[in-house]
């Protein structure tokens, strides 16, 4: 979960992006409700393994791990709207085109080349 919301992170400030992926702020909801709540108990292990309902605990986390799973597929599909649209963007892998637009620049700003 942790790894695919990294990635889904970036682009969370996109406009583009967030009317195409309103769930991301829903995933984010829940992962922080989530964490809060092993933060709040102290100790990780008791946490996870704890006797109070761990097959809960791993049910919510598969159901984000699934809306995260879906999150990704459906940016999938834009990226390869946008490479469609622009012939450029066949060069650069799924990861790269998220980073770029995840990115905000602002229109002077310009992007430092490796000499």
């Amino acid at each position: 979960v942790q790894t695919l919301w990294a990635e889904l992170d970036t682009v969370a400030g996109f406009s583009e992006v967030n009317a195409h992926l309103k769930q991301l702020s829903g995933i984010q909801r829940d992962l922080t409700k989530f964490a809060a709540l092993a933060k709040d108990m102290g100790n990780i292990m008791q946490f996870c393994f704890g006797s109070d309902g761990d097959s809960a605990k791993r049910t919510v986390l598969q159901g984000i791990y699934e809306r995260l799973e879906n999150a990704r597929k459906s940016l999938a599909s834009f990226v390869e709207e946008l490479r469609e649209q622009f012939a450029r963007y066949h060069f650069l892998s799924d990861a790269s085109m998220l980073a770029l637009l995840g990115a905000k620049l602002s229109v002077g700003e310009a992007i430092p080349l490796p000499a």
